[in-house]
């Protein structure tokens, strides 16, 4: 079920809309971990939308991190430099932090779409910031799987986002894509791809398929819905009322 934001306008046959977190408010939302959003030494990826309001501080977008033994993968957006894009993953081990970044002085109040993966085989993990090269860097032994609740706006209930979400993802592909072929296709030349949107082929060679991925479009009827994902139902729980917004790349 797909919930609509009324406040939204339509473009074709998809409802447009996002979700609004106020760092101040501490919003955010969250679900307890459980085997599909969790890795270890396997193809995954996350994608979103997102468009700060301000940035005093760092801000998730993505988060399955706390303090140790509690860490497994963030997204986030860094104030260092005026600004770019983290992505930190823990190694299988549980004893060290990789991480790569992508952008530089990113602008508050501007859409941007990022997307990150760690490829099993390759053992490496990159990011890209609106269709742009990767930044990449090694890893091998895969990623720490860790009990911490998935956590959209924030990561371990803090460094909430100031801002715009919209279209957040997670999938862990049957076999390894082309990542710049799939970072390209959701990033559909800057007009935000949608659900709707995507074959069930492409579903599938994704991995967003129930127990594989979510997909978060973040467009609900009003401030305080919880977050529907269209794969297979995993619902986030809203915290501290989120509010919704017409914006849209």
């Amino acid at each position: 079920m797909r919930i609509i934001n009324p406040f939204a306008f339509s473009s074709g046959s998809v409802n447009l809309g996002s979700r609004d977190f106020a760092s101040a408010s501490s919003q955010y939302f969250s679900r307890s971990s459980s085997a599909t959003v969790e890795t270890g030494d396997v193809d995954f990826w996350v994608s979103c939308w997102f468009k700060a309001d301000s940035a005093s501080a760092n801000m998730t977008m993505i988060g399955k991190w706390a303090g140790t033994p509690g860490r497994e993968y963030l997204l986030r957006w860094n104030i260092a430099f005026t600004g770019f894009v983290d992505w930190f993953v823990r190694n299988a081990g549980d004893t060290a932090n990789f991480n790569v970044t992508a952008g530089s002085s990113l602008s508050t109040g501007t859409w941007y779409h990022t997307f990150a993966y760690h490829d099993a085989s390759a053992n490496q993990i990159g990011v890209a910031l609106d269709g742009g090269s990767f930044s990449t860097t090694s890893l091998s032994g895969g990623v720490n799987v860790a009990g911490e609740d998935f956590q959209v706006g924030a990561a371990d209930s803090s460094g909430f986002f100031d801002g715009k979400l919209l279209n957040v993802a997670f999938g862990k592909p049957p076999s390894t894509p082309t990542w710049a072929d799939l970072r390209d296709a959701l990033y559909n030349s800057g007009n935000a791809l949608y659900w709707e949107d995507i074959s069930g082929a492409n579903r599938t060679a994704w991995g967003l398929t129930s127990g594989n991925g979510v997909w978060y479009p973040l467009n609900e009827t009003s401030a305080g819905d919880d977050a529907i994902d269209n794969v297979a139902g995993l619902t986030l729980t809203d915290v501290n009322t989120v509010g919704v917004s017409a914006d849209v790349p």
